[in-house]
């Protein structure tokens, strides 16, 4: 029996290695927490949003940052995004188009920003 749980346990070590994702800081040394659905780059000062190699997450969560202005392509591609956290940064205005195609997404939070406006949609 200890046998057959320690093998258990190696082999969900293994799997839960193997669903770990990256996501690359384009201008930065430094990964973000991430797993299967959930990305997380919290307080790294970050200026522009990261690449982000999965391409299937729930949540995106950039709080704590200091991002100041976003493009139109920050997030494209992410279509199962149900979640976007840019809390806490500084943010003034976004871009018109900015969550076009994210056909998922149910919350975007955007407190303690600079934001006077917000694109229609």
């Amino acid at each position: 029996m200890i046998n057959g749980a320690s093998s258990r346990h190696a082999s969900m070590k293994h799997i839960n290695m193997f669903f770990v994702i990256t996501a690359l800081l384009a201008s930065q040394s430094q990964s973000c927490d991430t797993t299967v659905r959930r990305i997380v780059c919290t307080g790294y000062s970050l200026t522009t949003v990261p690449t982000i190699l999965n391409e299937k997450p729930w949540m995106l969560n950039l709080e704590d940052n200091l991002l100041s202005t976003l493009s139109e392509d920050s997030f494209k591609g992410l279509t199962t995004l149900l979640t976007i956290y840019l809390g806490f940064n500084q943010l003034s205005e976004l871009p018109e188009k900015i969550f076009n195609g994210l056909t998922a997404l149910t919350s975007i939070f955007l407190d303690n920003n600079q934001l006077s406006t917000l694109p229609e949609g």
